[in-house]
């Protein structure tokens, strides 16, 4: 039928497609069957027999016959590429593209989207095993999940790992945020959620809600429930009574002299785990004692149980952005229904998922309650077991942590806040001294100020949750936008001027020029290119990095206000464009080659390779009007285009001399370098000025093209030429 006979990974925009992509390359097996559009079609429904785990995944629409390209190579694949993107969602991965071409030797490529290469990789194996058994089952209603226990462990393995490395919901939705305005995003590593928002001295970290802003000790203190609760107090701010015990003996102690009910929690926090409340009794005691004594984090605390509901007050940049009241699990009776069979009936409802955090995570609102101690705790301390029948309309409550992940709901009370609360909340994120920072405020009514008993605060997060904000309701543009607000306002993107050159026999000698202009202009730039890269007058590394992740590296830099790439044509046609805009694209030339004996035009891949960067330009495209392919490549390009030829009677010049960047050798006997936008000469420079001679004339044309599209005054743009040319760097 057919083989993957390789898998490439693209960056970013490539010459199959514009976005970052994992590539299969499909060849036929010689002296198999022949490819049937009909049992292609048939794989689909085929996926949603073996593969129930792709029912919940909403980021591609089903694949549909109608949506298959009709020759069966190329749907088949769209199909492989579709069910690498939906392995891939399976495991929490938001991948939203997918799409086939065809390479230049009439082969097809399955290309998938992807937020981890490793993991991509993995799904487009995975898929090829599941559409082989497909392939091979005559009827694919007669297999079942049983019939491939191999290939359904490999799925679990997949999933497991998948889930391991893509980025959690929090992380997702603010890079999501972040690239709906423009500003890039880079992962430090796939095996860590550690990412990067903008570019060089503009960059941010953040893991999950915390930016490199968040103050460290003002973490640890909020980590720590002891060092919590006397910063509050010290604050004079309302908490509950708190009292650290190191046995049982003195729990029990502690609780008869607090008196039931009590909350018993470990000194340290990690989410809700070891937190039991509402203990009624010694005996309840005991095994709250030894749930927390076994979460591992630090001692025990007995605290009074405040009445009132749970509330989670989020605050993001010194201001509160959103409020929720929590709402504990729990089912109610009808009087003919036992709690086993409510549970079910609850369990039913699509918008909950199957309890791993995931489904919740990534749409799902709430988690199915399952059976647990906790649950069995709560509803002996109501008179209750699984077997009981409540009468119609009464509330049974299942969980005593009030939180969606323990299968609750949550109501958002953003507008009801109190004033004296609000104002609270804003206080405790500056006194820990946390850019974002959620408090658990315990109240009966968070319209009421606390001033008269009427709240406490039980926990002080660092780095809190906002998924369950955004899914009871609250302001999913105000949570992520003063996510992205603290730092980047509003108009700001986070990136610093950036040059790609497509990489040729001059090209290294123009990024040079360029990098050394733009660092003339007062601004540190790191060049990358085959010859290395510097940042400023510092070498850092001296090996070919014209292109791929070593030219991507430098937008990691701190100290980097520019950037300039030669991007070399082997590199853009393995990996495509490292960065996914650049200010300037230029492409210089284009060198023909002789087709090769099978039909594919070299020159023709070549030219499509080094469009990539113009078609990544967000301001200026340069182009040589001298060269036919160059000039060929305007026709699809977006921005404004500044035309460079060597000869002032060029054609192109000529014709596009009024409305047009244009950049050539003028004069008898080339005695200057002139630039004009339309009529208006913009820049002149006399190339006695600058060099001795007109070696290298081309050469700086071209970057004192690119110079003045990156609005570089001309006078700096001279000497920095001037001092190039003549040191012969």
């Amino acid at each position: 039928m057919f083989r993957l006979s390789g898998i490439q990974i693209f960056m970013g925009l490539n010459i199959h497609c514009a976005f970052p992509a994992v590539a299969g390359r499909l060849e036929p097996v010689p002296g198999s069957a022949a490819l049937s559009i009909d049992r292609i079609a048939a794989l689909p429904p085929y996926f949603s027999q073996v593969l129930p785990e792709l029912a919940g995944t909403g980021f591609l629409p089903a694949l549909e016959r109608a949506r298959l390209p009709p020759e069966p190579p190329a749907a088949l694949g769209m199909t492989l590429a579709w069910l690498t993107a939906q392995l891939q969602n399976a495991g929490c991965g938001c991948v939203n593209d997918a799409a086939y071409a065809r390479a230049a030797n009439g082969d097809v490529l399955a290309l998938s989207g992807y937020q981890v290469p490793e993991v991509a990789a993995q799904a487009m194996q995975l898929a090829c095993a599941f559409i082989a058994a497909g392939w091979e089952a005559l009827d694919p209603a007669r297999l079942v999940r049983a019939g491939h226990p191999a290939l359904q462990q490999n799925l679990a393995n997949f999933l497991q790992f998948a889930r391991g490395m893509h980025l959690d919901v929090q992380t997702y939705s603010i890079v999501n945020a972040a690239r709906e305005r423009d500003i890039p995003h880079y992962r430090l590593c796939s095996s860590a959620r550690f990412m990067q928002l903008g570019q060089g001295v503009h960059l941010q970290h953040i893991h999950e809600t915390v930016s490199d802003r968040t103050s460290e000790a003002g973490a640890k203190i909020s980590h720590n429930k002891i060092a919590t609760h006397h910063l509050l107090r010290g604050l004079g701010l309302p908490t509950a009574q708190q009292i650290p015990v190191a046995t049982f003996e003195q729990a029990a102690a502690t609780a008869a002299q607090i008196g039931y009910p009590v909350v018993v929690k470990p000194s340290h926090g990690l989410q809700t785990r070891g937190v039991t409340v509402g203990v009624r009794n010694g005996q309840e005691l005991k095994v709250a004692f030894q749930t927390a004594t076994d979460a591992g984090l630090g001692s025990v605390l007995i605290e009074n149980l405040v009445s009132g509901f749970h509330h989670r007050l989020l605050v993001i940049g010194g201001r509160l952005v959103a409020a929720v009241r929590w709402i504990p699990a729990h089912v109610v009776g009808d009087g003919i229904h036992t709690i086993d069979e409510l549970l079910a009936i609850a369990n039913r409802d699509p918008a909950r998922g199957d309890g791993s955090g995931f489904e919740f995570d990534f749409g799902k609102k709430r988690v199915r309650m399952a059976p647990n101690p906790e649950m069995t705790r709560m509803l002996a301390a109501q008179g209750l077991d699984y077997s009981s029948v409540p009468s119609q309309g009464r509330h049974v409550q299942l969980h005593g942590v009030n939180t969606i992940a323990s299968g609750g709901d949550g109501v958002d009370v953003t507008e009801e806040v109190h004033p004296d609360v609000r104002e609270m909340a804003e206080f405790i994120a500056q006194a820990f001294k946390l850019e974002t920072v959620g408090i658990d405020y315990l109240s009966a009514d968070v319209s009421r100020t606390y001033r008269n008993g009427g709240g406490a605060v039980c926990e002080v997060n660092a780095c809190p949750g906002f998924q369950g904000h955004l899914l009871v309701g609250c302001d999913r543009n105000r949570i992520l936008g003063a996510l992205l607000q603290r730092d980047f306002p509003e108009g700001q993107t986070g990136r610093v001027p950036t040059v790609a050159i497509a990489g040729s026999p001059r090209a290294a000698t123009v990024t040079r020029m360029v990098a050394h202009i733009l660092e003339a202009s007062g601004k540190t730039t790191a060049l990358a290119y085959s010859g290395g890269v510097t940042v400023g007058t510092r070498p850092m590394r001296d090996e070919d990095s014209a292109g791929g992740p070593r030219a991507r590296a430098v937008m990691l830099d701190p100290r980097v206000e520019a950037v300039v790439m030669e991007l070399g044509s082997a590199s853009l046609l393995a990996v495509g464009m490292p960065v996914d805009s650049c200010d300037v694209g230029a492409v210089l030339d284009v060198e023909f080659a002789q087709p090769r004996q099978d039909g594919i035009d070299l020159a023709e891949t070549l030219a499509a390779a080094k469009s990539l960067v113009l078609k990544a330009a967000s301001r200026y495209a340069v182009l040589n009007a001298d060269d036919a392919r160059c000039v060929s490549m305007a026709a699809e390009l977006q921005v404004p285009i500044c035309w460079v030829a060597v000869n002032p009677d060029n054609p192109v010049l000529r014709k596009n001399s009024g409305n047009a960047m244009t950049a050539t050798l003028a004069g008898a006997g080339v005695t200057e370098i002139v630039i004009t936008r339309g009529a208006v000469r913009q820049c002149a420079i006399p190339v006695s000025e600058i060099s001795t001679g007109s070696t290298r004339m081309a050469e700086a044309l071209f970057a004192v093209a690119i110079a003045c599209a990156l609005d570089i005054p001309c006078e700096i743009i001279k000497a920095a030429l001037k001092s190039f040319l003549r040191d012969k760097r």
